[in-house]
């Protein structure tokens, strides 16, 4: 599978003048923790480990599964 070949674009979860991605009530209470820390907190080194280590983990998953692209 080639990087990123299945991921929609962030902005695709995004509604228009709210900032707040959609279904974020329904995400794991982790993963809500970490978007917040993301959007305020996170020095820039640290976005750019964030980055690489989710990216790598969704690849790895979806390399895994058996959804795959349609």
């Amino acid at each position: 599978m080639t990087k990123g070949a299945c991921l929609k674009s962030p902005k695709a979860f995004i509604k228009k003048g709210s900032g707040e991605m959609k279904g974020t009530d329904q995400l794991p209470k982790s993963i809500r923790k970490a978007i917040r820390y993301i959007k305020q907190d996170a020095p820039e080194q640290k976005l750019l480990e964030i980055q690489g280590l989710v990216n790598k983990s969704i690849e790895e998953r979806m390399a895994k599964s058996e959804v795959g692209c349609k």
